[in-house]
């Protein structure tokens, strides 16, 4: 048996994408609420744009919507992670995230490109 994984892979919410995602989109089990929240009250087309900037192109300028990268001491990336980056979703909250190309943490320890969501916070601001 394994140890514990406390991260779940997030699926395109728009069912299997045509083209194979560059990045996996992992995200803390503790956030799936939080998650099915940003579904209901962002809306499954923006939550779509989210997943699509995610999954293709997060170390580049999103197509739709606005992404700042956080400044200051714990919004850093360490070990191979990038700096934390605020994805604006609507007005209706931000999605924080960190991406790394070659994240070997899995279960068989092989490299992959991945997005880790680590905060979703729905109330405006």
């Amino acid at each position: 048996m394994g140890a514990y994984d406390p991260n779940i892979t997030i699926a395109s919410p728009g069912g299997k994408p045509s083209t194979k995602p560059r990045f996996r989109i992992l995200m803390s089990k503790s956030l799936w609420k939080a998650w099915e929240n940003a579904i209901g009250q962002a809306g499954d087309q923006n939550v779509q744009q989210l997943w699509n900037h995610l999954a293709y192109r997060p170390d580049k300028l999103p197509l739709l919507g606005s992404v700042t990268r956080l400044k200051g001491g714990q919004a850093r990336g360490k070990g191979g992670w990038s700096d934390v980056h605020h994805y604006e979703i609507t007005g209706a909250g931000r999605i924080d995230y960190q991406f790394h190309p070659q994240y070997t943490g899995g279960t068989h320890g092989d490299a992959h490109a991945v997005v880790k969501i680590i905060r979703i916070d729905m109330s405006s601001h």
